[in-house]
């Protein structure tokens, strides 16, 4: 399970695999990322909140707005929920599927949401991804 992690590590490829090496047969990988709104105007207006809000008012609050320049940077170079799912998949991941996430969506209806719609209202902010080693896999490594 992981939670805002794989965008900061410098070879994602390489870590997905990795993970998927480390993973007993059964088990799956969890991924909580940021995401790409799919709608052009709630991507324009995150690309603004990221380029512009997030290190002003993270600058003001803790001195560090560098620290925040590079944040909002990374969020917005991370691929989208389709580029991750298939970097998952390249790694060895089966069944790999996604939620988008709505922003101010408490976490007890994330089970329940279904994803949403590339015209909603809400701006995703964050894409929940699964991958699963099956055992079948395991039986694969085997040979």
């Amino acid at each position: 399970t992981m939670a805002y992690g794989i965008r900061n590590m410098p070879e994602r490829d390489q870590a997905l695999s990795e993970m998927f090496r480390v993973l007993k047969p059964g088990g799956a990988l969890v991924c909580l990322e940021f995401s790409t709104p799919p709608n052009a105007v709630w991507r324009a207006l995150y690309g603004f909140y990221l380029k512009h809000l997030i290190p002003f008012w993270g600058g003001l609050i803790t001195g560090d707005r560098e620290g925040f320049v590079y944040l909002s940077r990374s969020i917005k170079a991370f691929p989208n929920q389709q580029g991750l799912a298939a970097m998952m998949e390249k790694a060895g991941f089966e069944d790999v599927t996604w939620k988008t996430i709505p922003a101010a969506s408490p976490p007890s209806t994330w089970r329940k949401a279904e994803g949403v719609d590339a015209e909603s209202p809400q701006a995703p902010l964050s894409g929940f991804h699964l991958g699963n080693k099956t055992y079948k896999q395991m039986f694969c490594l085997i040979k």
